[in-house]
């Protein structure tokens, strides 16, 4: 399928039918030879100026909507304004070959968990407004009351199961485990002018500049925040008479965020890749 990275500038709205009006925002990375952009233009225009009525059952047909909710409301937790949603930035759109439907797939994300060059408090920006205007993937999805609910939804559920306590033991075991690593790292110091003991801090102390907060102190401030942000409208049929159904698949490999075949494990985040083209993005704590 064709895989497209998306840079600075991917604000999803539709330029028009020309091809070389989205190359230099828009790279197509797989299936080079053939160039083509026709499937994703029109899924822009389609986006862009499909009518409201006709717009869920056209999405619902050509892009993973609860995958995209899913994903937005965990990168929407964890104050990851480097992405589409905020920053216009740094995602994939995949065509999956075996339905045509388009997956959306976050990358680069280290600025998140408090860090800011923007002066905006991530811990506590209201979950339902997050998003940057002229973002019409986000804003024409959210204005569906079904689907507003569906994202409420997962952010209800993320801020329910975080327990800051066990993730803090996982990162105290990590933190453990590459500390070595840091403190003979002769190039740590020159980002930003971070020390080791800095390093050593950094779970549960900001360093300042735009490191706001600690990792844990962001996120137990995101989560009594955001647990008063949660807006139900309830008892929504869903927008079209019937969702399509998902065919059976298999799962191909297991790998890490380095891109390396692994078998299942818990605490540490792998991607799991199936034979339909679609991926997910699964972390597991231990019990």
């Amino acid at each position: 399928g064709n895989l497209y990275k998306a840079i600075w500038g991917a604000d999803l709205n539709y330029w028009g039918s020309n091809p070389n009006s989205y190359r230099s925002v828009y790279e197509l990375k797989t299936n080079k030879d053939s160039n083509d952009y026709s499937a994703f233009i029109l899924f822009l225009d389609s986006l862009n100026n499909i009518s409201d009525s006709d717009f869920p059952c056209y999405m619902e047909r050509n892009f993973e909507v609860n995958h995209y909710l899913k994903t937005l409301a965990t990168e929407i937790l964890i104050g990851h304004w480097d992405g589409h949603a905020f920053n216009k930035n740094n995602f994939y759109l995949y065509r999956q070959p075996s339905n045509g439907k388009f997956v959306f797939i976050e990358y680069d994300l280290d600025n998140t968990f408090g860090i800011d060059w923007f002066g905006v408090d991530w811990t506590d920006r209201n979950l339902n407004n997050w998003h940057e205007s002229n973002r019409p993937l986000v804003e024409r999805l959210l204005d569906v009351p079904y689907y507003k609910d569906v994202f409420n939804a997962y952010l209800d559920t993320l801020l329910t199961d975080l327990d800051t306590s066990s993730l803090g033991t996982v990162l105290e075991n990590k933190q453990d485990l590459i500390k070595g690593a840091v403190l003979s790292d002769t190039y740590y110091r020159k980002d930003y002018g971070f020390q080791y003991a800095d390093f050593l801090a950094a779970l549960n102390d900001n360093y300042g500049a735009h490191v706001k907060t600690g990792l844990l102190e962001y996120l137990d401030e995101r989560i009594t925040s955001g647990q008063a942000q949660i807006q139900w409208i309830g008892n929504l049929e869903p927008p079209c008479d019937e969702l399509p159904v998902e065919p059976e698949r298999n799962l191909i490999k297991i790998v890490d965020f380095l891109g390396r075949e692994t078998n299942f494990r818990t605490d540490i985040p792998l991607i799991f890749i199936y034979d339909d083209g679609t991926v997910e993005k699964i972390f597991t704590f231990k019990t």
